[in-house]
């Protein structure tokens, strides 16, 4: 079996995005890998684009990021057997 030594997961707070952190954390505990979680943020966008100036929609996004990554810690915090 080759060895693992680091696992990249790009998470988006879906069921399909936790199920990618359990699978990861799986692999990490399982060859003592490191990981490195990515997060996406935003929603698709609108034909008419937005309102929302430039400085603004990157405040949001940036909260947007560390509520994801905030999502994905307390998951990884629990057991491979949830």
């Amino acid at each position: 079996m080759p060895i693992v030594r680091h696992v990249l997961a790009i998470y988006r707070d879906t069921a399909a995005g936790n199920e990618l952190l359990r699978r990861a954390r799986e692999i990490v505990w399982e060859h003592g890998a490191e990981l490195t979680v990515g997060v996406l943020a935003g929603w698709p966008s609108r034909p008419g684009g937005c309102a929302v100036s430039g400085t603004r929609w990157n405040a949001i996004m940036h909260e947007e990021a560390l509520g994801g990554l905030a999502r994905a810690r307390l998951l990884l915090a629990g057991t491979a057997a949830e």
